[in-house]
Formats: C-alpha cells, structure tokens, sequence
C-alpha cells in the first residue's frame, strides 16, 4: 500500500510524462497542416490535460516544495528523450551538461525538503498561513519585480525569453499556491465535523473560483510557450524558473522551509546548481536542422518572423500588443 507520499510522487512523475509530450506535440503541429496538424494539437492537447489532473493529484497529496522539485526533474528528463523523437532536435553538450546541472539541484533541492504531506488540520491554521509576515514579503517582492518587467517590455514594446519565464514561472507558483490552500481547505470540508470551525461558503466559492482563473491563467502560457519552439533550450529555461519559483515561494507560505544544518546546506547548493543550470542552458546555442535553416533562410526578411532565439510566433504578437499600447504599430523597441 503506497503513503499518501509516494502517490503524490508517482502522481509528479508521471503527471510531467504525459505534460511534456503533450507539449511537443502542440510544437510538432506547427510544423503540419490539416488534419495531421488537428490531430496532433488533439492529442497534444489531450496528453496535456491528463498530466495537469495528475499534478492536482500530486498537489494534494505531497508538499508543495516537493511536488515542485519533482515535477521540474521528471519534465526535464521526459523533454531531454522525447524531444530527439517527436521534434527531431539534436540533445547537444551544452544542453546536456545543463540539464543533468538542473537534475543535480533538484534532486538536492527535494531531498532537503519536508516529506510531510503538509496537511493543515484547522481552518485557524490554514487562515493564518497568509498573514504571516514572511508570507507577505515574499509575495510583494515577486510581484514588484513582475511588474517592473511588464513595465520595461511595454516601453520596448518587447518580451524577451528571460522575461516571458519569470511572468510563466510566478503564474505557476501563484496557481501551485493556491490550488493547495484550496484543496486543503476543500479537505477541512470533510474532515471537520464541527460547522462553526469552517469558513463560510463565500469564502470558499471565492478560493475555488481563484484557483480556476489561475488555471486559465497557466494554461494561456502553456499555449504562448509553444511558440518558443526550442524544446531543449526553453523548456528547461521554463521548468526551472518555475522550480525555483515554486520552492521559494510556497516553501516560505506552507512553511516547509524548516531545516537542520545539513538540510540548508543542501538545499542552498541545489538552488545553485539549479541556477547555474540555467545559465548553461541558455547559453546552449539552439539545434538546427538542414530542414531548419532552409526555412528560415527562406524568411530572413521578416523580422516578426526571425527573433530571440528563433522563437517568432509569441514575440511578434506581443510586439504588437505592447506597440498598440503607445499607439504604434508594434515595430522597433530593443
């Protein structure tokens, strides 16, 4: 008989399988037309979605950190072996050596977390998670950074990739953080007998329907990141950005933060390695076919078409957007 533990990192793994699939083909569709390019978003859709009811699962029953380390390494090795399959993209040495460095800290990373399930036994204890003041620091200052990049890429009238990962990555956190406030409290709904030590139905119908939006929130980058088509050089740049997001942000509000010596070592060097992961995998020059570059050679004109890491689609749209903020017509900005 498996611990509620153990489904939940079951759940993270093979939630990020059928997640990582599903996003490469919605990448492969772009390349298609007609009825293959239908059903390859249907599927891609579809694999998609079943990895997402499978993270709720993992959410629910292991602590946020934990299901966070989890699910960025399982996705980060799902990618590295299905992307040379469904895309046809060359795992270099850069990304290689970037992945296993993102792989190295998550495993450090998780293995220092709390392996509690993180249950909260009264809505008292579960209220009193937002108002602790740590909690309150570190949403204000992710936010104020989120902001000022919105600020800068409206002046530009320009998203970078680097830019597009932060906003991707505190969209996941905020929709980890509370789909797990919800479920918990979802939870108190059964196992508290006594009504007068629940929160009222408002207050519950008001976090059901924030957890939803976020859901749509999540699930519009999920559409936008497709368009950065590089699997193995933004998918990681993603999932660790959103590991990193995820682990510090929830850590410090579910308070799984809390460790010995030993643990804070660990956990300090698998942030770092994380980090440098990072680093090296942005670096790593984007994989091209002959294929590739015939069709782009074809398009060098069009600079919509032709930017930031190869990565067109996403870029241009957002150019357009920040350009009709000011009136423009969405070209220029560096």
């Amino acid at each position: 008989m498996l611990s509620g533990f153990e489904i939940g990192l079951c759940a993270s793994i093979l939630g990020s399988f059928c997640g990582t699939l599903g996003g490469q083909l919605r990448i492969s569709a772009l390349a298609c037309v007609g009825r293959v390019a239908s059903c390859l978003q249907a599927w891609g859709w579809a694999t998609w979605l079943l990895g997402q009811c499978l993270g709720q699962v993992a959410i629910l029953f292991a602590p946020a950190t934990v299901a966070a380390c989890v699910t960025f390494s399982a996705s980060l090795l799902s990618n590295a072996l299905l992307a040379p399959l469904v895309l046809g993209e060359t795992l270099t040495a850069m990304h290689g050596l970037g992945i296993a460095l993102l792989s190295l800290g998550g495993t450090a990373v998780t293995w220092a977390s709390s392996h509690g399930g993180g249950d909260v036994d009264s809505w008292a204890s579960l209220r009193a998670l937002p108002e602790q003041r740590d909690s309150i620091a570190a949403v204000g200052s992710v936010y104020l950074v989120a902001l000022l990049l919105l600020a800068r890429g409206a002046k530009h009238r320009h998203l970078d990739l680097l830019s597009f990962a932060y906003l991707f990555a505190l969209c996941g956190s905020t929709d980890l953080l509370v789909t797990k406030f919800t479920l918990q409290l979802c939870r108190l709904q059964v196992i508290v007998e006594d009504p007068t030590e629940l929160p009222s139905r408002p207050v519950v119908g008001a976090c059901v329907a924030l957890m939803m939006l976020m859901h749509v929130g999540t699930f519009g980058f999920q559409v936008a990141s497709v368009y950065f088509r590089k699997a193995l050089q933004s998918l990681p740049l993603f999932l660790g950005s959103g590991a990193i997001m995820q682990i510090s942000l929830c850590g410090v509000f579910f308070r799984e933060l809390n460790f010995d010596t030993r643990q804070a070592v660990a956990f300090g060097a698998g942030l770092c390695l994380v980090i440098l992961g990072l680093v090296v995998t942005s670096l790593a020059a984007p994989s091209h076919t002959e294929k590739e570059e015939d069709m782009e050679e074809e398009d060098v004109d069009d600079d919509d078409e032709e930017e930031h890491f190869g990565q067109p689609a996403f870029e241009a749209l957002v150019d357009h957007a920040f350009g009709a903020i000011d009136g423009t017509d969405g070209e220029g900005g560096v």
